[in-house]
């Protein structure tokens, strides 16, 4: 005990942003993120001299993992352009403002380390919130207006399908990466599923096309790759087939 509160009391904005991961899926009360987000800002900037955080910002386009992410968040604010209510599709990417300012603050303020703990945290609280939203889908039980036909949860839809997109790459990220444990690359496997399947079933159609969309370039951008693992080619074709054709079959891309 007396060992986490000295590596609070060392790093504070550490600690918060930690508790924050963990209740990030969770949105217990309105405004969660601006609150966050403000915190953050204002630890970081008073810190960022002496804990060597501004130093980092250079090599944020390096790693791999914030690539992906800032490709999807892009290619989110490209859909405006197939939307038929502009207005609409507009107040749903403003959720995607806190995260120009929260990419480079976890990247500075988080160790390799650090990181990889955020991301394991992260992965398994968006998993169980996956396995949420995909009970209410099969009828098992409704919260507030959530129902089958809406299985969003307690967060807005236009949210849980943009957690469940980046949980859906991430989770599969990983899970092609760990080579040390096979009990956590294939939970990495499961939650990718899951949350790929809560996406769909789900009414965030910015979100949904948004994924297929960042799949395909990246499919594109590393062909040869895929090439070299037949497998996983065929697979993430198969994800984007049987996705346009859920979208389709159940009317989601006429909204």
């Amino acid at each position: 005990m007396n060992l986490i509160l000295e590596k609070i009391k060392s790093d504070p904005l550490k600690a918060i942003m930690f508790l924050w991961i963990f209740i990030l899926p969770w949105d217990f009360f309105n405004g969660v993120m601006g609150v966050f987000t403000i915190i953050f800002i204002i630890l970081w900037l008073i810190l960022g001299k002496s804990k060597g955080y501004f130093s980092k910002l250079k090599e944020i386009f390096s790693n791999k993992p914030i690539i992906i992410l800032i490709l999807f968040i892009m290619f989110a604010y490209l859909s405006l352009m197939w939307s038929d209510n502009q207005k609409t599709a507009f107040s749903e990417l403003n959720f995607y403002k806190y995260y120009w300012v929260l990419i480079p603050i976890i990247y500075t303020v988080f160790d390799k380390e650090d990181i990889k703990t955020a991301f394991y945290t992260l992965l398994l609280s968006f998993g169980i919130y996956a396995i949420f939203t995909l009970s209410i889908f099969l009828g098992f039980f409704e919260i507030g207006n959530s129902n089958s036909l809406n299985p969003k949860g307690i967060l807005h839809y236009a949210v849980v399908t943009v957690y469940m997109a980046i949980n859906t790459m991430f989770a599969f990220y990983f899970y092609l990466k760990e080579q040390d444990n096979q009990k956590i690359k294939y939970l990495f496997l499961i939650i990718s599923i899951l949350s790929f399947l809560s996406l769909l079933v789900n009414n965030g159609r910015i979100a949904q096309i948004s994924f297929l969309g960042t799949l395909f370039i990246l499919m594109i951008c590393y062909i040869k790759y895929l090439f070299q693992y037949k497998k996983l080619f065929i697979s993430l074709s198969l994800v984007i087939f049987l996705g346009i054709s859920f979208l389709y079959s159940t009317n989601k891309l006429d909204r």
